[in-house]
Formats: structure tokens, C-alpha cells, sequence
């Protein structure tokens, strides 16, 4: 199989990541969704932003992150994965601030408290 026959192959991984991240018209979904989000909640005119607000940007950045990074390296495939490569050090870091600041999972359960307005315990 040559490179050409494979990229066609693949094609509808471009259009998927052309579509949904990077959009031609500079309006992919996912990126001004984290955009959007972490803007509405750093909104200093407010004061100090909302525990939840804050939750809620840092999950979809770092989920819409996490998203675009794997996408580019599934397109990439093996040469997006060496050490060599943009796109392995950005799916390194992305994992990494993934957890960082809290996990998704942390986050979704503090996004959950403010919602229904309780706290959850954090031990199952």
C-alpha cells in the first residue's frame, strides 16, 4: 500500500479533524467551545471566577485537548508518535494537565456539587 492510497484511505479522519477542531473558517467546535468557556469563567469585571464555572472550563479544555492531540496523532499514526514530533509532545502534556489541576472525573463530580448543590464524598 503507498503513503497516497493510505491518506485516502484515512480521509475521513481529516475531514473529522478539519470539521470538528479546526475548521476552515476558524470556528472548530471544540476549540472555541474551550475557548468560550475558559474566557467565561477568567471574567475578571466579576471578581474572583465561580468554583463551578472553573470546573466546568477546566474539564472541556482539557477533554477538548486530550481530543485534538489524539486525533492528530491517529492521523500522523506512526510518525505523529515519534519522540521527534509536535504532536507526541502535546499528547504528552495534554495527559498530563489532565491531571494536574484534577482529573475529569474530580472535576465532573465538582461540577455535580455545584448542580445539585451538595457535596459528594470523594472515597466510594
Amino acid at each position: 500500500m503507498r503513503c497516497g492510497q493510505r491518506l485516502a484511505s484515512s480521509s475521513w479522519l481529516l475531514s473529522d479533524l478539519s470539521f470538528n477542531f479546526i475548521a476552515p473558517s476558524g470556528d472548530g467546535c471544540h476549540i472555541n467551545g474551550a475557548r468560550v468557556s475558559s474566557t467565561h469563567a477568567a471574567n475578571a469585571d466579576r471578581g474572583f471566577p465561580s468554583p463551578d464555572e472553573t470546573a466546568i472550563a477546566k474539564a472541556y479544555c482539557n477533554q477538548a485537548g486530550f481530543e485534538i492531540a489524539n486525533a492528530a496523532i491517529q492521523v500522523l499514526g506512526e510518525v505523529g508518535y515519534s519522540q521527534e514530533s509536535l504532536v507526541e509532545y502535546c499528547v504528552w502534556r495534554c495527559c498530563g494537565w489532565m491531571i494536574a489541576g484534577g482529573s475529569i472525573e474530580i472535576l465532573k463530580n465538582r461540577i455535580a456539587e455545584g448542580v445539585f448543590e451538595r457535596t459528594f464524598s470523594q472515597r466510594p
